[in-house]
């Protein structure tokens, strides 16, 4: 005991300093600590592992007679894990420099990492902290081999993780966190695992779908942490926890402390199941109409993306369809303007034709000779056939020359061309009005009458 203070003066300020709320917790913290108010203070501030109750220095707890005996009704503590409002201001500078700390050791250890590989960065961190520090996740899994090889394969179903993310588990799943912390120094510890959590009662209940179960070797410092937070007073140790979505820390619903019998273990979980499950039935309640409200909403935003993806869509197609159209009839106004130039052009070009056509048959006229009369001396007959079937025939005479033919045929309305041949099939002849112009008709044997197709060579 701390000279010049009573015990009840000590209980005061270890509870006003841990922000303990239960007087009698604080008590019980102090006995075990032998009356030593720094040790206790220590602890309850999670700076120390809690002692080993057997070791404790007399006053035993009042409300069991000095021990915990098998078959006796386990104590029960219900109240919310939060800290004294006083406590948590004078912690600011511990946690700032905590948070300091953590973020230095977080930079040096992703160096690390990235120098010699995760595993053997691990071994340097280990050997830097004296071995005080390890993975959450390692030690959970150390912690379940160990059990499953002592006390068997009937076992709760123990999270591979730390304590924090085996609680996010429970309250993202709406359900309540079993923990056990296993002291093994203890008397009782392996009697419990071997009697009481491997009990088929017991493992049934926090094996059911209203329970998460998690647990951890206090000796290791994620179970450390979690014990320094809860308290406990006495080992074994059973806690059911719960935090709602948002929540920081969680709150203890349920604290079994000391030896308990299997069947009033396997009770109080089961009752603390129904009369929670009422209050997780409305979480859940609110939880699946947040989530068919957010579904619902997602379901209306995707089809009022696809309206638009659609309507997009049908706007593409339409401006494509225009688009085409116009390209469509722009092509067809281009070739039927090409073909209106091309007939104008034709058109143009046949009325020139037709013009130089009818001042030639003009000119030929005027200096066409006159056809010599039937029965004059030397006369020829020239019949000229035109590829519509007409024919016309003149008189010749014999000393005139295929020009004088030429000329005759330009003034005849049948003639249409500009450049045409005359030939005779018996014997086949092309006169040339160029070549031919100057031969006489005798000379050509187109006397005393000839036949000639007009060939046109326009």
């Amino acid at each position: 005991m701390s000279p010049g203070l009573s015990e009840d003066e000590q209980v005061a300020t270890l509870a006003s300093i841990a922000g303990l709320e239960d007087l009698e917790h604080a008590r019980r913290m102090l006995r075990q600590h032998g009356g030593n108010l720094e040790a206790a203070v220590n602890t309850a501030m999670g700076f120390t592992a809690p002692p080993d109750p057997s070791n404790a220095v007399g006053h035993a707890d009042p409300r069991d007679g000095g021990r915990s005996a098998p078959g006796s009704r386990p104590r029960q503590r219900v109240r919310p894990l939060r800290p004294n409002p006083l406590v948590q201001l004078l912690n600011i500078p511990v946690d700032i420099v905590r948070a300091t700390f953590g973020i230095v050791f977080k930079v040096i250890g992703g160096v690390l990492v990235g120098l010699v590989g995760r595993n053997n960065a691990r071994r340097i961190a280990h050997a830097a902290t004296g071995g005080d520090t390890d993975d959450p996740v390692e030690s959970a899994i150390k912690f379940k081999r160990m059990m499953t090889r002592e006390f068997g394969a009937n076992l709760p179903n123990f999270l591979e993780c730390s304590h924090a993310s085996a609680l996010r588990a429970a309250t993202d799943e709406l359900k309540l966190l079993f923990v056990y912390l296993h002291a093994p120094e203890h008397p009782g510890s392996r009697a419990f695992c071997r009697d009481v959590l491997t009990h088929p009662d017991v493992v049934a209940v926090v094996n059911s779908p209203s329970f998460t179960a998690w647990g951890g070797d206090v000796r290791e410092t994620d179970a450390h942490l979690l014990a320094s937070r809860l308290h406990p007073s006495t080992f074994p140790y059973v806690a059911l926890m719960t935090s709602t979505p948002g929540e920081r820390g969680g709150t203890l619903v349920l604290a079994v402390e000391g030896a308990v019998e299997p069947s009033d273990l396997a009770r109080l979980l089961a009752e603390s199941a129904e009369e929670r499950g009422v209050e997780l039935a409305g979480v859940r309640a609110e939880r699946d109409a947040r989530q068919t409200e957010r579904r619902i909403r997602d379901e209306q935003d995707a089809a009022y993306r696809a309206a638009l993806e659609a309507d997009a869509r049908r706007e593409r197609e339409a401006a494509e369809r225009r688009a085409a159209e116009e390209e469509e009839e722009a092509r067809k106004e281009a070739l039927e303007r090409a073909a209106q130039e091309e007939a104008a052009a034709v058109a143009a070009e046949e009325e020139a034709r037709l013009r130089s056509v009818e001042k030639r048959r003009e000119e030929k006229s005027a200096v066409l000779a006159d056809e010599p009369p039937e029965g004059a001396q030397g006369v020829c007959k020239v019949l000229v056939r035109f590829p519509d079937g007409s024919r016309q025939q003149r008189r010749f005479l014999g000393d005139d020359v295929v020009e004088d033919l030429y000329t005759w045929v330009d003034t005849l309305e049948e003639h249409t061309g500009l450049h045409y041949s005359l030939v005779s099939n018996f014997p086949r002849k092309v006169f040339s009005r160029t070549d031919d112009g100057g031969v006489t008709l005798n000379d050509g044997d187109l006397c005393p009458q000839a036949t000639l197709m007009y060939r046109l060579d326009d």
